[in-house]
């Protein structure tokens, strides 16, 4: 889980008193604080679970069906977080600047 946030936790500044005050929202995805002296993180959520992606992978898709729909919440997360969540690779693509990681929530 580490890896897929290298780029933030090498670039993302620490909060400060400064930058606490100025937050509109204080808290992480699953309700903790978010206190001084913490790297905000983001990420996309999904709602997908394992099981699911599987028959989406194996179904082949005539132009007749809808798109497979994949719904996505950006949220923040600290690394004290990262047990709260998984990842599947089929979802990543490198993160960088640009791109955040797409994570789900363990079950």
């Amino acid at each position: 889980m580490k890896k897929l946030f290298e780029h933030q936790l090498d670039t993302n500044k620490v909060i400060t008193e400064e930058t606490l005050g100025k937050l509109k929202n204080k808290t992480y995805n699953n309700g903790d604080e978010i206190k001084v002296g913490d790297k905000v993180l983001y990420a996309f959520l999904t709602d997908v679970s394992a099981e699911s992606i599987k028959p989406i992978e194996l179904t082949p898709m005539t132009r007749e069906e809808p798109p497979h729909e994949i719904l996505l919440k950006l949220i923040t997360l600290n690394e004290d977080q990262f047990n709260l969540y998984t990842f599947d690779d089929r979802f990543q693509d490198k993160p960088t600047k640009d791109r955040l990681p797409v994570i789900r929530l363990k079950l």
